[in-house]
């Protein structure tokens, strides 16, 4: 039957054409559809929980974290090694799951687990799952820097630094997000997060009379709202609410502490002094001599890394910044993929060559030889 197939094929030149031209084209489109990388990810099926455990020393990290955590994460389904690391600061634990694995239903489970050991560590500690990416997951980096010519490359580093820090955190990271959906993440590297920072003067606050577990009381609901039921009058209802969103540094210097015994307020503003503030910081970002704010972007594990790159590239010329704020392509995968392609596509072609003439030299027929040739 299938002898009689070929046959019936090989002796229909347009039927033979027409076969080959169908699925010439089919395979052309059906490439775009095919996830493209330069290296294959070999990254097996892994669930990494990451715990900021601040001050704390590595000895106390294992005990009062990276153990507790990792009994509780022990016996989950199709589980197959559980590596750990703990440093100052920082706790890491790394979960590999058989392969096959569905990679969500098992960051689910590990959710599932961490929520119950929660108790279990030290008060503040959240431990949390880091985004469904892997190594090869890094495509895209881009800078955030001060357009040429404008005030903002006047201003002191560390402002300049600060104010970039915070256009890359609620500008341009939010928009990458929600432009490119093969991107599970954006990270920040650089520049300065903004802080409030309120510092104390303790002559006043002794003067007053005011604690620091005062003070704290009093900024722990700060931002908080809280509901105080309705008000029904002549058939309207009014709701009650407290507003704790403060919009300025001057609204935060006026909140009251305490009062007096004559019935005055006394501040935040005085007792201390209330600025803007970058974040205390181990590291930083640079790129031609000169600090900058760096930002990556992280794929989506299984994507196409070509497309999500391409979509990336559109999207940083879409972007709504500031009048005083570019953004600059640092370093992006589609060089390494299309020189990959470049390198496949020659050694085909060379291939192709190579059969059509040995062909020729053992066979001395040309038909012969394109026809095997139209298969490569």
């Amino acid at each position: 039957m299938l002898t009689r197939l070929l046959n019936t094929i090989l002796n229909n030149a347009i039927l033979y054409l027409g076969i080959i031209l169908f699925l010439f084209v089919y395979a052309f489109f059906g490439l775009k559809e095919i996830s493209i990388d330069a290296v294959p990810d070999i990254t097996n099926v892994q669930v990494i929980v990451t715990t900021n455990t601040r001050s704390l020393d590595p000895e106390q990290v294992e005990k009062l974290v990276t153990f507790p955590l990792e009994t509780e994460l022990l016996g989950l389904p199709n589980l197959i090694d559980v590596r750990s690391v703990s440093k100052f600061g920082l706790s890491n634990i790394s979960l590999i799951f058989k392969e096959g694995t569905d990679i969500y239903l098992a960051r689910n489970m590990v959710s599932e687990r961490i929520s119950s050991a929660k108790d279990r560590l030290p008060n503040g500690l959240s431990p949390e799952i880091t985004p469904n990416a892997t190594g090869l997951g890094e495509i895209f980096f881009y800078s955030v820097e001060a357009k040429p010519g404008s005030k903002l490359e006047q201003f002191a580093d560390k402002d300049r630094l600060l104010y970039l820090r915070t256009v890359q955190d609620y500008t341009v990271r939010p928009q990458l997000k929600a432009l490119v959906p093969g991107i599970v993440e954006v990270d920040s590297n650089g520049g300065y997060e903004k802080e409030i920072h309120i510092d104390l003067i303790p002559s006043k606050m002794n003067q007053r009379g005011i604690t620091i577990n005062q003070l704290t009381e009093t900024l722990s609901t700060l931002g908080e709202n809280f509901g105080g039921g309705v008000i029904e009058e002549n058939g309207k209802i009014a709701i009650v609410r407290t507003y704790g969103l403060k919009k300025n540094l001057t609204e935060i210097s006026k909140i009251p502490v305490r009062r007096t015994s004559f019935g005055e307020s006394i501040t935040i503003s005085d007792i201390s002094k209330v600025n803007e503030h970058g974040t205390f910081r181990l590291g930083g970002a640079s790129s031609g001599g000169k600090e900058i704010v760096l930002g990556t972007a992280l794929m989506l594990r299984g994507e196409n890394s070509y497309k999500v790159n391409e979509e990336l590239n559109q999207a940083i010329t879409r972007l709504d910044l500031p009048e005083d704020v570019v953004v600059k392509v640092l370093l992006e995968r589609s060089f390494l993929i299309n020189s990959t392609i470049h390198t496949v596509l020659k050694n085909l072609i060379e291939g192709a060559i190579l059969v059509i003439v040995t062909l020729f030299f053992i066979l001395w027929n040309w038909r012969a030889s394109l026809i095997v040739a139209s298969i490569i």
